[in-house]
């Protein structure tokens, strides 16, 4: 697995509008934030879509950010970006220049119908591998494959109707939880996106299932970037506060091992030194975007 330090590659320009959130740590009872999508930019359009769950009990709004610049022959490429609201607003005016020198993604933030910016009970029944269940508190977990098939279904073909997306540059990044959704997407439905990065993921959920899962015949021709600060959901006492068991060190190589043993992925460890958990957040957006035109992250 190949280890890049966190700002190889990345021009100033993508981190001097973002300094300042960087480090925040995200909070969940926090309302959602005014965003890019708010303020406009002179390269991209704004468009918000709201799409309803299969069986009508709850929605999604989508932030889509569509390239002013003329599209490419095979369309777009385009980024999905779960924890939409807290996702977007991490996106400064500076990184869309940057992208738009660089041959601009449509950027789909996928957010929850909720006030908040980051909804725990929400994200918790979303980006959780089956199978389905229920805590003590009443929060559902193990619908990752409903909203999956809601991603590349309903979802991809709304936001294809507003641009022309290239099908063959399809990029998902996910944070924790959602960095949990974003492996197991790729190693149940590769051909779901052409690219995967994976910020600090949960791999503690449901004591590390997503790291001894079989693995055997799958085959894809994608990327994998892997973004780990110093503290991750390895940790033993994030594990315990959330009930479960760590997976440890030798959890975590194993699990790497199998990874570069997939045929045709490519994966990439990024590395962000003095970064905990919650500040992984912002950090790896930048190098998300990056991947999502044929930067190096």
């Amino acid at each position: 697995m190949k280890h890049f330090p966190a700002a190889v590659g990345l021009p100033l320009a993508l981190f001097a509008g973002a300094a300042a959130p960087l480090f925040a740590q995200p909070d969940t009872s926090l309302p959602a934030p005014q965003t890019i999508a708010d303020r406009g930019h002179p390269l991209y359009r704004f468009e918000t879509l709201k799409v309803a769950s299969p069986d009508g009990a709850r929605s999604y709004l989508l932030k889509v950010a569509i390239p002013k610049r003329k599209a490419p022959k095979t369309g777009y490429p385009a980024i999905w970006m779960l924890d939409g609201k807290a996702a977007m607003a991490a996106i400064d005016e500076k990184m869309l220049d940057t992208l738009d020198a660089a041959g601009p993604p449509v950027i789909v933030a996928v957010g929850h119908d909720s006030p908040l910016r980051l909804d725990t009970t929400e994200r918790t029944r979303d980006y959780t591998p089956g199978p389905q269940s229920q805590d003590t508190r009443g929060r559902k977990s193990g619908e990752a494959d409903a909203i999956l098939a809601l991603m590349t279904g309903d979802m991809r073909s709304r936001v294809a109707a507003l641009a022309p997306i290239d099908p063959k540059r399809q990029t998902l990044w996910g944070h924790s939880l959602g960095g949990l959704f974003t492996l197991h997407v790729l190693l149940v439905h590769p051909q779901a996106f052409s690219a995967y990065y994976a910020a600090s993921p949960s791999l503690w959920w449901n004591d590390g299932a997503i790291t001894h899962g079989a693995t055997t015949g799958l085959r894809c021709r994608c990327t994998l970037v892997i973004g780990e600060g110093s503290t991750t959901e390895v940790d033993p006492a994030r594990a315990a506060r959330a009930g479960r068991r760590a997976i440890g060190a030798e959890g975590r190589q194993a699990f790497d091992d199998r990874l570069k043993a997939i045929k045709g992925l490519k994966v990439q460890r990024q590395d962000f030194p003095g970064l905990t958990h919650g500040p992984m957040f912002n950090a790896t957006i930048p190098p998300a975007l990056r991947l999502s035109v044929g930067l190096r992250p």
